[in-house]
């Protein structure tokens, strides 16, 4: 019986340590999110301010800005990675009694929208 009990004990353990390792990923991953988000916020604006532009100096600035933040966001959707896994995609974690929790973060990228980084942010919640 101790020798069960025990045995179920260390399962368990485990199951909860993966939990935590899975909550782990998801923060990384609502992180990585929210910097896109703000990231296209940004881009948001200067497209504002550049159909205003009269200058042509001031628009090649600005697009050139937003050409860095795409380049941005594809690096960050590309390289956030927990554990050399990229947190975008579908992970499985066994927790608890040995169940498995399959948990999908759509990918974003420099076309996404804030519609697109809200459903992430919404599947991760």
């Amino acid at each position: 019986i101790a020798n069960n009990l025990r045995n179920q004990h260390r399962q368990l353990q485990m199951g909860v340590n993966n939990a935590e390792q899975g909550s782990a990923m998801l923060q990384i991953a609502e992180g990585a999110a929210q910097t896109i988000e703000r990231i296209i916020e940004r881009k948001n604006e200067l497209g504002i301010q550049q159909g205003s532009s009269q200058n042509t100096t001031a628009s090649q600035v600005i697009t050139d800005e937003i050409a860095a933040l795409n380049a941005e966001i594809t690096r960050i959707a590309g390289n956030t990675n927990f554990q050399g896994t990229n947190v975008f995609g579908t992970q499985t974690f066994t927790v608890g009694d040995g169940s498995s929790v399959a948990v999908t973060v759509n990918s974003l990228s420099s076309t996404s929208t804030l519609t697109d980084v809200n459903n992430v942010l919404a599947a991760i919640g």
